[in-house]
């Protein structure tokens, strides 16, 4: 009986143990599921920035496209004046030279221009490269983010599963104990008690 007694002690206070360390563990487990929780949140609000941006990025770049091709139809119109006006003045062989090299003066700016806008447009494309490579980076760490959550869930359910289960055998294994100290008559009363200190003591875990 005293060999009974010991090994249902021993139980108990393995049981209690248990407990204590899953309990720790579902704690640990429960903050780093709101860490990772608030990390997510984090990196949705920046993915939904960085979509802001693309957007912004790309209607930039249309308008840039829009103002190289203006740009283009106003050079080539150039390019046709001078090419008349030089057939004019090659005819007459007279002209205004001031003319000419005004006319030249505005294809030079205008090819200035157009040579800016390109390479504005160039570097409007590779900002935006950039921005859809650190988007899908945030993709892809946000639902490495989510399934580390999914994971943290189960395990933080399976501890309170096993505490649940650790504290059933707790009792159990005490109404035994007090059943083979006492009558049935004294035993309900003693679980009771036994009872209510269990759940104010892990309550407070």
């Amino acid at each position: 009986m005293v060999e009974l007694m010991n090994e249902r002690e021993q139980n108990i206070r393995e049981c209690e143990r248990q407990i204590t360390e899953l309990s720790a563990n579902l704690a640990a487990a429960q903050s780093e599921l709101d860490a990772l929780r608030e990390e997510n949140n984090s990196l949705a609000m920046d993915l939904e920035a960085t979509k802001e941006l693309c957007n912004k990025l790309d209607l930039q770049k249309d308008k840039l496209q829009a103002e190289l091709d203006e740009h283009s139809n106003i050079r080539e119109q150039l390019a046709r004046e001078k090419g008349t006006l030089q057939k004019e003045l090659t005819l007459a062989r007279t002209g205004d030279r001031a003319t000419v090299d005004g006319l030249q003066e505005l294809l030079a700016a205008s090819r200035t221009e157009v040579e800016q806008h390109r390479i504005a447009l160039a570097n409007q494309q590779q900002e935006t490269e950039k921005l859809r490579t650190e988007l899908d980076t945030l993709r892809r760490r946000l639902g490495e983010e989510q399934e580390t959550a999914r994971r943290s869930e189960a395990l933080a359910s399976e501890y309170s599963v096993q505490v649940q289960e650790l504290r059933r055998r707790i009792t159990d294994e005490r109404f035994a104990q007090i059943r083979s100290r006492a009558g049935e008559s004294t035993v309900r009363e003693d679980v009771e008690e036994d009872d209510e200190d269990d759940c104010n003591r892990y309550s407070t875990m």
